[in-house]
């Protein structure tokens, strides 16, 4: 099969434990590119977290971020797609989450909302120093409903996805239960264990990938995607090769064609030296 567009999942996908590109990773990304197949980073992260790993290619290409929610071109940056979440419903998600005692974050393609006890402060921060001051985040912190309220109007024609990190599973898993039972207008998925992202109804990552086979002109069977989490299982099934990472879980697995090795282990490098390059 002749496959025209590859959309790659970053954080435990195209990323080793490192956070890094693999040399391997790096040089298969690039000879497909080279061969005219498009390469597209598929992520849950926000697009300016994105963006600096995609430096395979001249060419424009578009990148997924926010799972879906946001789908940008790197050099003109061009909107292709956007769907924000609402003032409205991230209000409902903050009230819900907050009664189960957990801190939650939004963020936009360039801004971050969160509490200074979400996890998501700290780890943006230490992000926020390597990236080029052009693509640093705006922080902005709340601490009390009534602040909650005003960014939420404030900013509401940029929220792109709510995020929570909570090692409390159990709490984090009724909380999650909770808002799937009582807000509509919202999807919820997840890209680890103790982590839930949500999004407008209707977003994900698989909507993207069509999106972008529509845009282009390639048929399902003509693409391949590659990813670990749960958020990438609509990815997957927009594909005609979905490869799953050794590292995935079952649930994940189950939608693949073909397993390759893990983010550790240039899994990403490999399928496409098959698939691809045919190494």
């Amino acid at each position: 099969m002749n496959y025209k567009l590859i959309c790659i999942d970053m954080d435990g996908t195209l990323l080793n434990a490192q956070k890094e590109v693999s040399h391997r990773n790096r040089k298969a990304l690039i000879n497909a590119s080279e061969r005219g197949v498009k390469v597209v980073i598929s992520s849950g992260r926000a697009y300016n977290f994105a963006v600096p790993f995609v430096d395979y290619t001249e060419e424009e290409i578009p990148i997924i971020t926010a799972n879906g929610a946001l789908v940008k071109e790197k050099n003109s940056g061009k909107v292709l797609y956007k769907k924000i979440l609402g003032a409205v419903n991230a209000s409902k998600i903050y009230q819900i989450f907050n009664k189960y005692d957990i801190p939650v974050s939004y963020f936009s393609d360039d801004r971050l909302l969160s509490e200074e006890s979400h996890k998501m402060v700290f780890q943006y921060n230490l992000i926020n120093k390597i990236l080029p001051e052009e693509l640093r985040f705006k922080l902005i912190l709340n601490n009390s409903l009534e602040e909650w309220e005003k960014s939420f109007l404030k900013y509401n024609d940029d929220i792109l996805k709510c995020l929570v990190i909570h090692e409390d599973k159990d709490t984090l898993y009724r909380a999650r239960r909770e808002i799937e039972a009582t807000i509509e207008e919202i999807e919820v998925t997840s890209s680890g264990e103790n982590v839930v992202e949500i999004n407008s109804k209707g977003v994900s990552k698989g909507r993207a990938v069509e999106l972008l086979a529509g845009i282009y002109n390639i048929k399902k069977e003509e693409i391949i995607c590659i990813g670990d989490g749960e958020n990438d299982i609509s990815m997957l099934e927009a594909a005609g090769m979905p490869i799953a990472m050794e590292n995935a879980p079952d649930i994940v697995k189950e939608k693949a064609r073909f397993i390759t090795d893990s983010n550790d282990k240039d899994g990403v490098a490999k399928a496409i030296e098959r698939f691809v390059l045919g190494n």
